[in-house]
């Protein structure tokens, strides 16, 4: 049986492409009276020192010989206390072993602001996660210790995201339909398997994973071609409704994000409700726009009318209607000026990827190129939009068999070019493999498969040797940089600045490359070096950009700051340097 929770006690369901809005709230009911040992009462904290995993923490007091060496010491609370003992398990630092320590031997060590890398009023920047790299300033040095997630469950059976049903009563007919909005939720002292949001808008708790208190769901309200409003930051606004039960992964390709709902809207926009309910979509009454090619209002869930995405405000049109249009054009006499599988030919403006128009023409095109006879370059075209499209699905087999096609033939294509002796075709051939082997790359850089990933950079590189035209050293600068960011992030810097220098191509045309070669050298130490870069890097801005530009005046505070010994690095992270 699943738990309603007063709204006053529940967080918020989290952001996303579509904004949140409150939730109602009812009064609570009693959650089951035992689920977990709840945590001590402050007065039990403040007769009994507690820690928390992670915290750090300074020793003293020790009065024996042998551990009076290791008074005024920090570490870190690497165990929580043993209940026999009634130690903790303490960590020091620059130590392989970890001491057994009473807690009256214990104090909690605050960050002393003298040894952080970021005062108050710095810019910097933060990993988000899923929303990346993200600039912001800093309001105040936090001496908050690690947070302990050892409370968290693991080994759940559904993701943030899905559809489920909870069961709310004895009865057969007691269930509700919800989307998860957190996993391991924790209230109080209990810590709940699942906070799930309920198609009318109420937060509740399922106590148990298992199918006697939450099960998986198909009651979506929507299907594929529903007319719907979406909550976003100009307000509610009118879309169709493109994909049910979406799975898509994250920008980093670290994990897997899905929602109930993806949705087109009439400003061509798409968005994806995290949750199932009236507070994120609704139903809308809006009419069916009017196809502009064959005039028609009337749609099926293969053939919806969309926005067209491009550049021409309220046009609307059929999938298939596009995709004959661009067929025949494509197949017409008269060669277009523009490929009208990537973009409108009236306003010469691509279509939004990711959206269902752009996935239904990209495929469309594929097919076209694999049963006529075409020009290398649209077969290359078109092999390498289908595979992103497959890489952006998360269909990494599809993906993987098709850049593997590619390949064989591109070094099939290559021997016979060299015994032929045409070079022509060789330097051609040369091209497709490099650009087959980046999205090879790309593939194992999703599955984290980085050995891989390192490899296939490696052999695309060794495809230009030593070639000195723009064409090749272009294509040479974009893989060292690729390998520079792998490399770095296997803490190898010193490679990475390595790998960073063989990208350099016009130095002054380069200004983010020295901001990346200066943080690394800042970060090794070398203040010198990063600081004459900098100095690169800002003369460079101001010639293409003028004195007024935020960039500019920018880099021009973080240049003082790092002459006065006020600033260590431009950003925490190396070689992702984020810039106003």
């Amino acid at each position: 049986m699943s738990y309603l929770l007063s709204a006053a006690n529940t967080f918020p369901p989290p952001t996303s492409a579509v904004n949140q809005r409150p939730i109602a709230s009812r009064p609570s009911l009693a959650p089951p009276s035992v689920l977990h040992t709840p945590p001590p009462s402050r007065q039990e904290r403040s007769i009994i020192r507690m820690f928390d995993t992670g915290q750090r923490v300074t020793i003293h007091g020790l009065t024996s010989d042998k551990a009076r060496a290791y008074n005024g010491m920090s570490g870190f609370v690497a165990s929580p206390l043993d209940s026999k003992t009634g130690r903790y398990g303490v960590k020091l630092e620059g130590r392989d072993h970890t001491l057994a320590v009473k807690p009256d031997n214990l104090d909690p060590e605050s960050l002393d602001p003298r040894k952080l890398r970021f005062g108050l009023g710095d810019r910097v920047a933060c990993n988000c996660s899923n929303e990346g790299w993200e600039r912001g300033k800093v309001v105040q040095p936090s001496d908050a210790p690690v947070e302990d997630k050892s409370w968290r469950l693991t080994g759940l059976r559904f993701d943030k995201g899905r559809l489920v049903d909870c069961a709310f009563g004895e009865g057969d007919d007691d269930w509700v339909t919800g989307t998860v909005v957190l996993t391991s939720y924790r209230e109080g002292g209990l810590v709940f398997p699942y906070q799930i949001e309920t198609q009318d808008g109420y937060l509740i708790a399922a106590p148990e994973d298992d199918d006697g208190c939450i099960r998986s769901s198909d009651n979506y309200r929507f299907q594929v071609g529903t007319r719907v409003e979406c909550i976003v930051e100009e307000g509610w606004l009118p879309g169709t409704v493109t994909g049910v039960d979406v799975v898509r992964s994250s920008p980093d390709y670290t994990h897997k994000v899905y929602s109930p709902y993806e949705v087109q809207l009439d400003n061509g926009h798409v968005v994806y409700a995290p949750v199932d309910g009236d507070t994120y979509v609704k139903a809308c009454n809006a009419p069916l726009q009017e196809c502009y090619i064959c005039y028609g209002n009337t749609q099926t869930k293969t053939n919806l009318i969309l926005s067209s995405t491009c550049l021409c405000k309220g046009v609307y049109a059929h999938t298939q209607c596009l995709v004959e249009l661009a067929t025949v054009k494509f197949k017409g006499d008269e060669e277009p000026t523009e490929n009208p599988f990537f973009g409108c030919l009236t306003c010469r403006s691509g279509y939004c990827e990711g959206s269902i128009i752009h996935s239904e023409l990209t495929r469309a095109y594929y097919r076209l190129c694999k049963d006529y006879e075409v020009s290398l370059r649209e077969e290359v075209m078109s092999m390498n939009s289908m595979a992103k499209l497959l890489i952006s699905e998360m269909k990494y087999d599809e993906a993987t068999e098709l850049i593997e096609e590619r390949m064989g033939q591109a070094k099939t294509n290559i021997t016979e070019a060299v015994s032929n002796s045409d070079e022509n075709a060789k330097l051609a051939f040369e091209c497709v493999l490099f650009e087959t082997l980046k999205l090879r790359a790309k593939v194992h850089e999703a599955l984290g498969q980085w050995t891989d990933f390192k490899s296939v950079l490696e052999e695309a590189l060794q495809l230009f040797g030593d070639r000195t035209d723009t064409s090749s050293i272009k294509s040479k600068c974009e893989v060292c940089r690729k390998l520079a960011i792998y490399a770095y992030n296997q803490n190898e810097k010193g490679l990475a600045l390595q790998h960073l220098e063989r990208a350099r191509y016009q130095s002054a045309e380069e200004p983010y490359l020295h901001l990346q070669m200066a943080n690394i050298n800042l970060e090794l130490g070398n203040r010198e070096t990063g600081i004459q870069l900098v100095e690169t890097a800002l003369n460079a801005y101001r010639k293409r950009r003028g004195r007024e530009d935020c960039t500019v005046v920018y880099l021009e505070g973080e240049l003082r700051k790092l002459r006065e010994g006020v600033l260590l690095m431009l950003a925490s992270d190396g070689i992702h340097v984020n810039l106003t």
